[in-house]
């Protein structure tokens, strides 16, 4: 019998592997990159491999040829949290890491201290299994169409609800992607703020759209743009995850900033539109606006009245209890005078008392 050649066998594990890993849904992807990494940027791994951020695609594995002159550290990073790093030196070489079952592409990021120049990289993908009963993000897409120049922090929630009817709170945020161009002579940087908190380092608009990953772990409650430098923005995608929030902190709050009167109530379900579970007390921290006090009553969609306290013009924080715990999508607030609403703090059934 005639022995096999070292090329016939190459051949055929190379067609045995690719059968693997078609019969596996994976899927190389490759990109010549040529681009330097400066101290503290970072870059999207999506955006380097010309991928959307739309797409659900599971990384497996990551090669990346790099050449670093002071031997210094590229560090990967998935929502804000180191998952690995890789070293590299002055002769162009290369490095790969393999990531844990579930690790979305989308949500890596590459940043380094010193500099290093990235010849290529490839990364090995899936798509990503969604999980029975849990639904996929959707898109509410901003439209801004502003110039942006010196030092701006912009209200990304305030402007979705005046444009979607879509208050976005209680919603878990994937990601965000700006679709931005550089004004003349300027460069334009920008970072998440949510839930009164900065997320990751200012990162620099590209020419088309730049995307930032945040990963759906945390209710959403506020959601700003610190934006520096000369910039004009055109649309802010704001990729939400579509689930009910029936578990979660005992306390939530959200800033309002709206005015109830006469014939003129606001619903609590517009606030926390993903929220299903029973209120027990609520914290208001309201003002009047035309009289030195006014009543604002918590009632029932129905009209049913539950419990109602005074505000003046000095902003107060009351506490309206409820006589039972009842679904937040029944309760509405109202005022037969203008007062305006700054914030809302919820309790909910179950939880320990505040007190």
């Amino acid at each position: 019998m005639r022995r096999a050649s070292s090329s016939h066998l190459f051949f055929f594990f190379a067609a045995l592997l690719l059968a693997l890993r078609v019969y596996a849904n994976e899927e190389i992807l490759s990109e010549r990159v040529q681009y330097t990494v400066h101290g503290n940027q970072g870059i999207n791994l999506a955006e380097v491999l010309r991928i959307s951020p739309r797409e659900n695609l599971e990384i497996l594995s990551l090669q990346v040829i790099a050449q670093s002159y002071r031997s210094d550290r590229l560090d990967i990073f998935s929502e804000g949290r180191r998952v690995s790093s890789l070293t590299f030196r002055a002769r162009l070489s290369s490095d790969s890491i393999e990531f844990a079952p579930g690790t979305l592409l989308q949500n890596l990021n590459l940043t380094s201290l010193g500099e290093i120049y990235i010849e290529s990289v490839t990364a090995t993908v899936r798509r990503a299994r969604t999980r029975p009963g849990h639904q996929g993000p959707s898109m509410i897409s901003v439209r801004v169409h502003r110039d942006f120049l010196g030092q701006n922090r912009f209200n990304l929630i305030q402007l979705a609800r005046q444009q979607t009817m879509n208050p976005l709170i209680g919603l878990k945020v994937e990601s965000v992607e700006i679709e931005s161009t550089p004004l003349r002579g300027q460069i334009g940087q920008v970072q998440i703020e949510m839930n009164q908190r900065m997320l990751g380092a200012p990162r620099v608009l590209q020419s088309r759209m730049t995307s930032f990953p945040i990963g759906g772990a945390e209710a959403l409650n506020t959601l700003f743009l610190h934006i520096n430098g000369g910039v004009r923005i055109e649309v802010v995608h704001i990729r939400v995850r579509e689930e009910l929030d029936s578990y979660g902190p005992a306390l939530k709050m959200v800033q309002v900033g709206a005015e109830i009167s006469a014939g003129r109530r606001l619903g609590l379900a517009r606030l926390f539109p993903r929220e299903s579970r029973l209120v027990s007390s609520l914290m208001l921290s309201a003002r009047a606006t035309r009289s030195f006090q006014s009543e604002v009553a918590l009632v029932s969609v129905q009209g049913e009245f539950i419990a109602s306290v005074i505000v003046t013009h000095a902003p107060l924080r009351p506490v309206l209890e409820l006589y039972r715990p009842m679904p937040l999508h029944e309760l509405e607030l109202e005022s037969f005078s203008p007062v305006v609403v700054d914030s809302l703090e919820l309790e909910f059934a179950g939880a320990g008392r505040r007190y």
